[in-house]
């Protein structure tokens, strides 16, 4: 048996996927561990309301942060040459300078309005950290995708540890002196400073040692692709929109403590399969791109892809749901107690919402850029509406989160017979 059991994982790391997937990984399933361990530290130094603020803030940030490149950063990994990859990055870079700015230049000329919007208690501090993070965000995807097409996988892998690393150790320091949600804040931005310090560096290296860096071939890419910003950054941009509208509308619908316990669980839930599921996603999108390329399809990469997600899933969510069933008020304190029942009732949206958005770049590989915009015009839609409902009928909390998994789960089973069948060709 243990011969079996040797042989099998050499079979395993023979294969350049799986190998460059483990990379991915275990720096991600690491980089996870460390702010998910802190998480019982941080639910007795900050509030409920102080991670509804933080979560408000991250899904303003997130929203903008996905049209901060125009989704240029998507095209890094395609083109046959280096030194058109190094262009595209520039290019990335360049709009998320322009995307923060004109963040920045809003909240100046508009921010009373707002701050009203977002709630009378919210701090102007908290406003200017949106460009702050909207920036570095950009940055971080256009170096992200150009490691992905260098194969960099264990210089992400480290780079992922370490940011994780900067992120729970601000926060807890922030915490400890008081600063409420600020801290939580401020830990996301100086982790993200350290992050990108890490990568451009990298990057540099080859812009400097590139022949073909003008302005001119800067130009010749943008209109290359100029299929991305049209439609795939608006797509990006509504799916943003539908994974954030529940922290945007739950104060309005509900208040801002239910919108921190709802935070809590995709910290518990949602962060980490979110970034399981970016690695495979990384590493299918580049070895599904030489398939499809080579062959016209890329079926074989999407059915392997697939089966390892299912196997993947059953032991990743069951120890989630074991965590969830005996371990929430002792991990995390008696005023955290509602995590159990709502994140039982979401955890069928996460394990399907984990197959289904990984294989999703399909869509990317196939150029399909009107029809990622169309299925994530109808992802925000029903995120909507499902909010709307809760409010007509008014639905009590648990009501709410159990109608919104029955949904939105039945759309992504929809959405991932869909890739399927255009993994085909």
């Amino acid at each position: 048996m243990c011969k079996k059991m040797k042989m099998m994982m050499k079979k395993i790391l023979k294969s350049d996927f799986n190998k460059n997937v483990l990379t991915l990984l275990t720096g991600t399933t690491i980089a996870q561990v460390i702010p998910i361990a802190i998480s019982p530290l941080l639910t007795r130094i900050y509030t409920p309301e102080d991670f509804g603020t933080f979560a408000i803030i991250l899904a303003v940030t997130s929203i903008i942060s996905t049209i901060a490149t125009a989704r240029y950063e998507i095209a890094i990994v395609l083109p046959k040459k280096d030194e058109d990859a190094i262009n595209l990055v520039a290019l990335s870079m360049g709009i998320a300078i322009l995307i923060s700015s004109i963040s920045l230049i809003t909240i100046v000329f508009f921010e009373n309005t707002i701050k009203s919007i977002l709630g009378k208690d919210f701090s102007y501090v908290y406003l200017y950290s949106i460009p702050t993070i909207v920036f570095f965000t950009g940055f971080y995807n256009s170096l992200k995708y150009y490691f992905i097409r260098k194969k960099l996988y264990k210089d992400l892998s480290t780079t992922n540890m370490f940011r994780a690393s900067v992120l729970s150790t601000t926060q807890i320091t922030f915490g400890y002196l008081s600063l409420g949600s600020l801290g939580l804040i401020l830990g996301q931005v100086i982790s993200s400073i350290f992050a990108n310090s890490r990568m451009f560096l990298k990057y540099f290296v080859d812009w400097k040692e590139s022949d073909d860096k003008s302005l001119k071939s800067v130009k010749t890419v943008a209109k290359e692709y100029i299929s991305l910003p049209k439609f795939s950054a608006a797509g990006s941009f509504i799916n943003a929109s539908a994974q954030n509208v529940n922290n945007l509308l739950l104060p309005m619908v509900f208040n801002n403590q239910l919108l921190g316990f709802y935070s809590l669980v995709n910290r518990i839930l949602g962060t980490p399969t979110t970034l399981i599921a970016s690695s495979i996603s990384q590493v299918y999108f580049q070895s599904a791109s030489a398939e499809k390329n080579q062959k016209g399809n890329n079926i074989l990469s999407f059915t392997s892809t697939l089966k390892k997600l299912i196997i993947l899933s059953i032991p990743l969510f069951g120890v989630l749901y074991l965590i969830i069933d005996n371990f929430i008020v002792l991990i995390f304190g008696k005023d955290w107690e509602m995590l159990e029942p709502i994140s039982k009732l979401l955890l069928p949206l996460f394990l399907i919402r984990f197959i289904s958005s990984t294989l999703s770049t399909t869509l990317n590989i196939h150029r399909k850029e009107k029809e990622f915009l169309l299925v994530n015009i109808i992802l925000f839609l029903v995120s909507v509406l499902i909010l709307i409902v809760a409010k007509v009928v008014s639905l009590s909390i648990f009501e709410y989160f159990g109608f919104q998994s029955i949904i939105l789960s039945i759309l992504y089973l929809l959405l991932l017979y869909r890739y399927y069948i255009i993994s085909k060709g």
